[in-house]
């Protein structure tokens, strides 16, 4: 990723959470990206791109990691085992 292409990035990460927290601010992000071009689909290939926030270390890294982990698992958990409570 060129270094204007990350820049903005960051940028645009920045106001996002800023607006969604009341101006809180962003001290790691992990930015997860699979895709397939048409060549690639019909090869069955994915790509993948990863990208974090600038100077993140790897423990902050593997800590979200482990946090979407565990809450997809909990999300699928609770709809595939005990149903959809939003209708309630």
């Amino acid at each position: 990723m060129s270094l204007e292409t990350k820049t903005a990035l960051d940028a645009a990460i920045d106001a996002h959470f800023a607006d969604e927290t009341d101006g809180a601010l962003v001290s790691g992000y992990i930015l997860q990206l699979f895709g397939s071009s048409f060549d690639d689909l019909d090869q069955g290939q994915v790509s993948v791109l990863r990208e974090v926030a600038e100077g993140q270390n790897f423990i902050t890294s593997l800590g979200i990691a482990d946090y979407i982990s565990q809450t997809i698992r909990h999300t699928v958990t609770e709809t595939v085992y005990f149903g959809d409570d939003e209708d309630d």
